[in-house]
Formats: structure tokens, C-alpha cells, sequence
């Protein structure tokens, strides 16, 4: 790895590489095209943020890779992310921005946690909401769906809460299907796919099957795993397997694209903010002790 370090942030340490990976235009324009489809089928919570703007948040997320070609290969969209605040100290190009919007195109907001919640990243960009406080201000909430006594910020919310990572949408633009722990025989066991929650965040229960086990790199479940975690949620989205990139400066390493967008309220749109790599020697790539991270930069 060239020019890396390790910071801390909150309770954990994070590996940084400073490697700038390019979103290519071309993608970026395809990802805003979904985008605007997104926004119109996600479903409707009686937050600040979709009542005053028409949307489900301020700021949402993209996890995807694009191929050698420039294609766009969405994994999914982030409805309320994480990784704000380290994405902002590993990105000069995506903090100046996400200052923008702090001062001129959002209002003032605080972050309401969940003691479920570990402490994360959220202190770098935004203050807390001191739990004693009678302060009536806008929140961005975290905390699990399940959780329904932070229903009660709904009104004042500027992302989602009980609608937070659900993934109908893309089952209405055909990026995976539903399935039953019913019907398990009808699964592609010949071919590589994903299960993963119709609801759900944190990586949690995403499994992914490969027809030909590849043991040179991790993440893969078997069989017996994947028919146990369907049993398990009883019905379970399939998704076709969409191969991470290769990070052209780790070895043996598997990168995906984290791709931050705000929304603009004097254009009434997302805009692309830029973000960060995640790399792992793992085909389940997401925020762990062995991550790597790094900047993506917008292609101008």
C-alpha cells in the first residue's frame, strides 16, 4: 500500500490508503438517472425531509463498481449512510463539498443515536443531540427500524427511520428478486448470487454463493449457509453476483466504489459528492478493522 496510515475514529482504527480512485463521468451520469427513479418509488415516511422536498433523505449513498468498460454496477442505495465523517477526512474534494451543503443548501441539523448504536463517525461532520435537550431542532436519526420509539422524530427527520433500508426498489427496477425459504430448490445453485434482507443495514445477512467455490479469497458461504439464513428471514431478495473490482494497489485485494449524493433543494436534485474505496481480501465488502479506505474523486 503507498503513502498509508491508521486513524482512529471514535472506538476504532481505520486503515487509509492515499491512493485517488476516478468515478468516470459516464458513470456518474447513469447513477444519477437511477437516482431520480429511486427517489420517486422509495417508499414514503412522514419525515421533514419528504414532506418539505419530496424525498427520503439529504444525503444517501451508492455502492457499486464500474467495469473496464465505464458500465455502472449498482450493489444499492444507501438511504441513510454511514461513513460521512471518515469519507470527509480521506477526501479533500468531498469535504469542501459536504461544507457546501452544510452552509448554504441544508438546514442546521443534529444527529440523534441510539444507545443500540456503537459510537461512529458522525461527530466529525455534525453535533449531538444532548439527550436531555428540549432543543426543537431537525435530526438526522440513528437507530434501527425496529425501534419504534424514534418514530417520534419523524416530523423533525431529514433522512429515513422506519423506512430505513428497505430495498423494494430494486425489485421494481429488476435488480434482484424476491424469494422463499419455500421455494429453495428454486434457487440458481449453477450460478453466483447474493441474498440479502428485504429490509436491512450493516451488511447484516447479506450472503453470497458461488456455484464454484474460490477459496483463494474469503466471503463466500456455503450452501448449507445460505439455505440456514433463508430459512432464517423467510423470504430474502436474490441478486445476481457483481464482481468487485480488483484495487489496482493491494494485492489480492477486492475494492467497491462508495459513492456519496446530496440533495439540492435550488435545483431539486441529488448532485455527486465523491467518496471513498473500501477494499478487503473478501467478496463481503464492508467497514471492518481489515478495511481499506481511500478517496474517489468525481471526473470533472
Amino acid at each position: 500500500m503507498t503513502n498509508s496510515e491508521v486513524i482512529q475514529i471514535a472506538n476504532w482504527k481505520v486503515q487509509v490508503s492515499s491512493h485517488a480512485e476516478v468515478f468516470p463521468k459516464q458513470a456518474s451520469n447513469k447513477l444519477l438517472k437511477i437516482v431520480e427513479r429511486w427517489e420517486k418509488v422509495f417508499p414514503k415516511e412522514k419525515t421533514w425531509v419528504q414532506k418539505e422536498y419530496g424525498v427520503p433523505s439529504l444525503v444517501i449513498r451508492a455502492d457499486c463498481v464500474v467495469s473496464e468498460s465505464g458500465e455502472l454496477g449498482l450493489y444499492e442505495t444507501e438511504d441513510r449512510p454511514a461513513a460521512i465523517g471518515i469519507t470527509s477526512l480521506i477526501n479533500d474534494d468531498f469535504k469542501k463539498i459536504l461544507q457546501e451543503f452544510c452552509a448554504k443548501k441544508w438546514p442546521e441539523f443534529k444527529v440523534v443515536k441510539s444507545a443500540s448504536r456503537t459510537d461512529n463517525d458522525d461527530y466529525l461532520w455534525r453535533n449531538k443531540l444532548n439527550g436531555t435537550s428540549n432543543e426543537n431542532t431537525l435530526v438526522l436519526v440513528r437507530s434501527d427500524p425496529k425501534e419504534k420509539e424514534f418514530n417520534a422524530f419523524q416530523s423533525r427527520s431529514v433522512s429515513t427511520i422506519k423506512t430505513e433500508g428497505c430495498k423494494k426498489y430494486g425489485e421494481t427496477f429488476g435488480l434482484w428478486k424476491k424469494v422463499s425459504c419455500d421455494n429453495i430448490d428454486s434457487l440458481p445453485w449453477n450460478e453466483n448470487f447474493v441474498l440479502k434482507p428485504l429490509q436491512g443495514t450493516n451488511s447484516k445477512d447479506i450472503t453470497i454463493f458461488f456455484a464454484k467455490r474460490n477459496r483463494k479469497i474469503r466471503g463466500g458461504s456455503t450452501k448449507s449457509r445460505v439455505i440456514k439464513t433463508l430459512q432464517e428471514n423467510k423470504k430474502m431478495y436474490l441478486q445476481s453476483f457483481i464482481s468487485p473490482m480488483q484495487c489496482p494497489v493491494l494485492k489480492n485485494h477486492l475494492m467497491i466504489y462508495r459513492v456519496f449524493l446530496g440533495y439540492d433543494p435550488a435545483y431539486g436534485k441529488f448532485i455527486g459528492m465523491g467518496g471513498c474505496w473500501n477494499a478487503r481480501e473478501n467478496y463481503n465488502i464492508h467497514g471492518t478493522a481489515e478495511t481499506v479506505w481511500g478517496p474517489v474523486i468525481l471526473e470533472s
